[in-house]
Protein backbone atom coordinates (compact mmCIF):
# COMPACT_ATOMS: atom_id res chain seq x y z
CA UNK A 1 0.00 0.00 0.00
CA UNK A 2 3.07 2.65 0.55
CA UNK A 3 3.74 2.43 -3.38
CA UNK A 4 0.59 2.96 -4.35
CA UNK A 5 0.46 6.17 -1.70
CA UNK A 6 3.37 7.24 -3.16
CA UNK A 7 2.16 7.42 -6.95
CA UNK A 8 -1.08 8.81 -5.77
CA UNK A 9 0.68 11.72 -3.98
CA UNK A 10 2.76 12.16 -7.28
CA UNK A 11 0.14 12.73 -9.24
CA UNK A 12 -1.26 14.73 -6.73
CA UNK A 13 1.62 17.17 -7.56
CA UNK A 14 0.82 18.01 -10.89
CA UNK A 15 -0.83 21.35 -11.79
CA UNK A 16 -3.61 19.66 -13.63
CA UNK A 17 -5.00 16.35 -12.66
CA UNK A 18 -7.42 14.73 -14.46
CA UNK A 19 -11.15 14.29 -12.72
CA UNK A 20 -11.14 10.68 -13.51
CA UNK A 21 -7.47 10.46 -11.63
CA UNK A 22 -8.75 12.04 -8.81
CA UNK A 23 -12.04 10.10 -8.89
CA UNK A 24 -9.28 7.05 -9.30
CA UNK A 25 -7.38 7.78 -6.18
CA UNK A 26 -10.28 8.53 -3.85
CA UNK A 27 -11.90 5.28 -4.73
CA UNK A 28 -8.79 3.48 -4.43
CA UNK A 29 -8.08 4.90 -1.14
CA UNK A 30 -11.63 4.09 -0.06
CA UNK A 31 -11.53 1.01 -0.76
CA UNK A 32 -8.43 0.18 0.76
CA UNK A 33 -8.77 -1.93 4.12
CA UNK A 34 -5.77 -1.02 5.52
CA UNK A 35 -6.48 2.70 5.50
CA UNK A 36 -10.20 2.26 6.36
CA UNK A 37 -10.57 -0.49 8.54
CA UNK A 38 -14.22 0.36 9.04
CA UNK A 39 -16.47 2.46 7.06
CA UNK A 40 -17.12 4.73 10.35
CA UNK A 41 -13.24 6.05 10.37
CA UNK A 42 -13.93 7.07 6.13
CA UNK A 43 -16.86 9.50 7.53
CA UNK A 44 -14.04 11.43 9.25
CA UNK A 45 -12.28 11.54 5.89
CA UNK A 46 -15.03 12.68 3.94
CA UNK A 47 -15.71 15.57 6.19
CA UNK A 48 -12.05 16.66 6.46
CA UNK A 49 -11.25 16.13 2.71
CA UNK A 50 -14.63 17.20 0.99
CA UNK A 51 -16.59 19.21 3.72
CA UNK A 52 -19.70 16.32 3.35
CA UNK A 53 -21.93 15.37 5.85
CA UNK A 54 -23.25 11.83 4.67
CA UNK A 55 -26.30 10.53 5.86
CA UNK A 56 -25.91 7.30 7.85
CA UNK A 57 -27.54 4.42 5.47
CA UNK A 58 -24.67 5.78 3.20
CA UNK A 59 -21.98 5.03 5.41
CA UNK A 60 -22.87 1.30 5.53
CA UNK A 61 -21.49 0.96 1.85
CA UNK A 62 -18.43 1.80 0.50
CA UNK A 63 -19.94 1.64 -3.24
CA UNK A 64 -22.71 4.05 -1.91
CA UNK A 65 -20.02 6.55 -0.18
CA UNK A 66 -17.73 6.44 -3.88
CA UNK A 67 -20.82 6.87 -5.83
CA UNK A 68 -21.46 9.83 -3.94
CA UNK A 69 -18.26 11.59 -3.56
CA UNK A 70 -16.89 10.46 -7.75
CA UNK A 71 -20.86 13.32 -8.11
CA UNK A 72 -19.31 15.78 -5.90
CA UNK A 73 -15.81 15.58 -7.73
CA UNK A 74 -17.33 15.71 -11.59
CA UNK A 75 -19.48 18.60 -10.81
CA UNK A 76 -16.73 20.89 -8.95
CA UNK A 77 -15.34 23.44 -11.28
CA UNK A 78 -12.28 23.91 -9.52
CA UNK A 79 -10.67 21.29 -7.98
CA UNK A 80 -7.55 22.56 -5.91
CA UNK A 81 -9.07 22.93 -2.77
CA UNK A 82 -10.05 18.93 -2.56
CA UNK A 83 -6.65 18.21 -4.29
CA UNK A 84 -4.37 19.95 -1.62
CA UNK A 85 -6.63 18.36 1.21
CA UNK A 86 -6.51 14.79 -0.57
CA UNK A 87 -2.68 15.58 -1.07
CA UNK A 88 -2.32 16.39 2.94
CA UNK A 89 -4.30 13.45 3.87
CA UNK A 90 -1.97 11.06 1.77
CA UNK A 91 1.63 12.40 2.81
CA UNK A 92 -0.25 12.02 6.54
CA UNK A 93 -0.95 8.09 5.86
CA UNK A 94 2.53 7.75 4.21
CA UNK A 95 3.87 9.78 7.44
CA UNK A 96 1.84 6.42 9.78
CA UNK A 97 3.41 3.92 7.56
CA UNK A 98 6.77 3.05 8.40
CA UNK A 99 8.78 2.02 5.29
CA UNK A 100 10.93 -1.22 5.23
CA UNK A 101 14.21 -0.05 7.26
CA UNK A 102 17.40 -1.57 5.06
CA UNK A 103 19.37 -0.78 8.40
CA UNK A 104 16.66 -2.99 10.74
CA UNK A 105 18.42 -6.61 11.29
CA UNK A 106 17.20 -9.50 9.88
CA UNK A 107 16.33 -12.51 11.58
CA UNK A 108 18.78 -14.15 9.69
CA UNK A 109 21.44 -11.97 10.62
CA UNK A 110 22.35 -14.07 13.69
CA UNK A 111 22.80 -17.64 11.53
CA UNK A 112 26.01 -18.33 10.61
CA UNK A 113 27.13 -21.09 7.68
CA UNK A 114 29.71 -23.85 9.59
Amino acid sequence: MYNDLVLYRNELKNSIIPKYKLMGIVSALLFSKEIFPKNTSIEEFVKEVFSLELKPYLLKSRVLIIANISKVIYSIEDDRTYKNKLYNFIQGCIDKIQTPDKHKKNQFDGWFHQ
